[in-house]
């Protein structure tokens, strides 16, 4: 398989886990062991643009399938099947830990990894708790540049930052229902904008990871681990009975087989 049909399917999963509640195209990067040759990449568009642009063109064209193209999807499996998306994706995550410790301890371990780890876990946990206290008084989306501008910020920080869902923050602020409408109906003009606010706040972000990659490797793996293990933990909708609950294992299961498989299709 070519390496721009791998990235391509890649970029299709990080896509349709951006838009489902709880996940974010950054953890799914990360669990593929994507997210740092992708930040780097980004980084050096300008230095080397054929080369990183050859690398990144097919997440981009996967991604944008991914959103454009399953937003309707996603939206009928959150109504109706809304637990068994989340263990499939678990599985997908969960798989991938091993690999992630692997490459956090590739150049040693530090007992100041350990900071790294518990910080981003406490992150991730504050923001689901801070979310859970204002869901009573989540707002009504207002739909004009400059909160589609806003929207689109919100989108940027929830792809690059593993860990923070963006779909969450924007069903507080009454505007995830909106956006997949925008997308399935490809109305460029609620689009547009979006896309105008990722790109602002993309730029800066992608930099400032970028930065902690280079200059503390250990640890900013570690606090990537921070971020898989807490996504999971905030988004885990509790243990089913019977037959429901062997249902979720083996979707868990699975997701732990698709998890391997990629990362070895990864390593080809």
């Amino acid at each position: 398989m070519s390496d721009f049909f791998k990235r391509l399917i890649f970029g299709l999963i990080i896509g349709i886990a951006g838009i489902i509640p709880g996940l974010s195209g950054g953890v799914i990067a990360a669990a593929m062991g994507l997210y740092e040759p992708t930040v780097i990449a980004l980084t050096g568009l300008f230095k080397e643009p054929k080369k990183n642009a050859c690398f990144l063109l097919p997440f981009l064209i996967g991604a944008a399938a991914g959103v454009l193209l399953f937003s309707n999807v996603v939206g009928w499996l959150m109504d109706t099947a809304a637990n068994q998306v989340l263990f499939l994706f678990f599985g997908l995550v969960g798989g991938s830990i091993p690999s992630v410790l692997k490459e956090a301890n590739a150049k040693g371990f530090r007992l100041r990894y350990i900071g790294a780890f518990m910080i981003a876990m406490i992150f991730v946990l504050a923001l689901d708790y801070l979310g859970s206290i204002t869901t009573s008084v989540a707002q009504s989306a207002t739909w004009d540049m400059k909160h589609e501008i806003f929207y689109g910020m919100i989108m940027a920080l929830g792809t690059i930052v593993p860990g923070i869902s963006f779909s969450f923050i924007l069903i507080y602020f009454g505007a995830y229902a909106g956006l997949l409408a925008a997308i399935a109906a490809f109305d460029f003009a609620v689009l547009g904008p979006i896309v105008l606010g990722f790109i602002i706040a993309a730029i800066p972000l992608i930099k400032l990871v970028e930065i902690f990659f280079r200059k503390h490797h250990g640890a900013s793996y570690y606090a990537v681990l921070g971020f898989l293990i807490a996504s999971m933990v905030v988004v885990f909708p509790g243990l089913a009975e019977g037959w429901q609950l062997f249902r979720d294992m083996l979707l868990l299961c699975l997701g732990i087989l698709a998890s391997f498989m990629l990362l070895r299709l990864n390593h080809q």
